[in-house]
């Protein structure tokens, strides 16, 4: 349950609790939902969303890139990011881990 509503361009990171892995939650420009796993694929640090951009970058010095979808767009990492689906359901998020 987030405390308050997420604006478009918006992200914020889930961790803790009864998570199994840390998440993070997206809500583009044009008022979508997106959930990935909240690690780069290259070295395991947390993701980044750019802002003005549809792209997320990897915190650590090689900084991959990946674009909304999770493919890898620049940058050592190989594979895609983990991403999950999100629905919504009477006002809530509901994440499919």
């Amino acid at each position: 349950h987030m405390p308050e509503p997420l604006q478009k361009g918006e992200a914020v990171y889930l961790r803790g609790g009864t998570l199994p892995k840390p998440v993070l939650l997206l809500r583009t420009e044009d008022d979508r939902f997106l959930a990935f796993e909240d690690r780069c694929t290259h070295f395991g640090r947390k993701l980044d969303p750019v802002p003005g951009e549809s792209e997320l970058r990897c915190c650590s010095l090689f900084h991959s890139t990946y674009d909304l979808e999770g493919n890898r767009l620049s940058g050592p990492a190989k594979r895609p990011l983990t991403s999950y689906a999100v629905e919504q359901s009477d006002g809530d998020l509901i994440i499919t881990l």
